[in-house]
């Protein structure tokens, strides 16, 4: 079952399928042009992908992005495996949420709104949380020197970035 999500980025469409585990990405008039994901609980793999959010990047002091299809993000809520998962239109990884999204109290992500700069989970039971997203992401810093330089980051939201709703 595709669970239809109406965000786009230009002219592609984004529907999560949470029983093939992946994101369905269509043109215009419905035509499939790629997929990304497949189950596991690796970076870039999904367990019951329930919905995604376009999301536009936006850094503290900065001016904000230009209307340009390169600088939007689609993060995925990660049902299964209980993390959101920041994408880039093409599908290529750029980070992975986990953690303190549980310690939040509201459990698995199933839907996910996009107010910017804010990205606002909702767990199964109806509670929200919001992150500022990339704040979320820079406070990890730089992966580790073990993980290859072409792996994402794993942004562990500090309590300061999310607001109980």
């Amino acid at each position: 079952m595709m669970t239809p999500t109406h965000t786009s980025s230009g002219d592609l469409f984004f529907h999560c399928d949470p029983t093939s585990h992946r994101v369905i990405v269509t043109g215009e008039s419905g035509e499939v042009l790629y997929t990304f994901g497949r189950f596991g609980h690796q970076p870039g793999a999904f367990n019951t992908p329930l919905d995604a959010a376009v999301v536009r990047p936006a850094f503290f002091g900065e001016p904000p992005l230009a209307d340009d299809p390169d600088t939007l993000w689609v993060a995925v809520a990660d049902y299964g495996n209980r993390r959101i998962q920041i994408f880039e239109p093409d599908g290529v990884l750029v980070a992975v949420i986990d953690g303190d999204l549980i310690d939040a109290g509201i459990g698995a992500p199933s839907a996910l709104t996009w107010r910017e700069p804010v990205l606002e989970v909702e767990g199964v039971d109806g509670r929200k949380a919001r992150i500022h997203l990339t704040a979320a992401m820079l406070s990890s810093g730089p992966a580790p020197a073990t993980v290859p330089a072409q792996t994402p980051f794993l942004a562990r939201a500090p309590r300061g970035f999310w607001e109980r709703s």
